[in-house]
């Protein structure tokens, strides 16, 4: 069964989702989504439990289940964490306090890797394991949202037979390929996008991975604190306050 109609239409309460007219979902899979209204296929949209508030299932998505894959694949390159460091750049974000925790909870030891003494402050309050601020140890792995330059300097830090993941570029920049094809053969570099995940799995292994983000947003481990949110119209002044240092959370734009 294809969770589809003969004509092609979806079929929401097809064996395939198991939803239901007026069920609250996430639709994922879709680009585009700072709109009012989204048509997507059942099959591309996944249930929220009820005890979770929309700004909470808004932010059950993205971060956690890259946090998820990042994670995953540093276990498949050593074979499970058995205590080797690995750095976190952008620690202090969102995702990268879900990844100290959750790198913690799988044997791994992470270092928290940010840009000033004052974001180490404020993570030692959340974080009691190693914060580094600029220039770090050598590492057996690296998790970076960041690129360029400062990527450049921490894949030079990786141990030989260790793992370099880069799932963002918040520098604007790329790393230098020269470093990362050839003078480096000894580390494993791989770039993780989300999106690539989600449309080669199949859905019970997105299902498991949304529940395990539920569940984590309950007990506080995964969850964001939100700073504000704005009505779609106001999206410039949302735009504005995304750059404003004032920032204390998330930014949540509502319909």
């Amino acid at each position: 069964m294809s969770g589809r109609t003969e004509g092609g239409e979806p079929n929401p309460q097809g064996p395939k989702t198991g939803l239901s007219i007026g069920q609250r979902v996430l639709p994922i899979g879709a680009s585009g989504l700072w709109q009012e209204y989204l048509v997507r296929p059942a099959e591309w949209c996944f249930p929220v439990p009820y005890d979770l508030s929309d700004d909470q299932a808004a932010m059950a998505y993205v971060n956690p289940l890259t946090a998820f894959r990042l994670v995953d694949a540093v276990e498949a390159h050593f074979g499970g964490g058995r205590g080797q460091q690995v750095g976190v750049t952008a620690a202090a974000s969102a995702i990268g306090k879900m990844l100290l925790v959750l790198l913690t909870e799988e044997g791994f030891r992470p270092v928290a890797l940010v840009r000033s003494e004052a974001t180490a402050a404020r993570l030692a309050g959340r974080f009691s394991g190693e914060i580094a601020v600029q220039s770090c140890p050598p590492l057996d792995a690296v998790l970076d949202a960041v690129g360029g330059e400062p990527g450049n300097a921490l894949f030079r830090q990786v141990r030989a037979g260790g793992a370099f993941i880069q799932y963002g570029a918040l520098s604007g920049a790329q790393l230098d390929p020269m470093l990362v094809a050839r003078r480096r053969e000894d580390v494993a570099f791989s770039f993780l996008w989300l999106r690539n995940w989600v449309h080669s799995a199949p859905r019970g292994a997105i299902e498991a991975a949304f529940a395990r983000s539920f569940a984590g947003i309950r007990t506080g481990v995964l969850g964001s604190p939100v700073d504000a949110v704005f009505a779609l119209p106001d999206l410039p002044a949302a735009l504005a306050r995304q750059d404003d240092p004032t920032r204390t959370g998330k930014l949540l734009i509502a319909p």
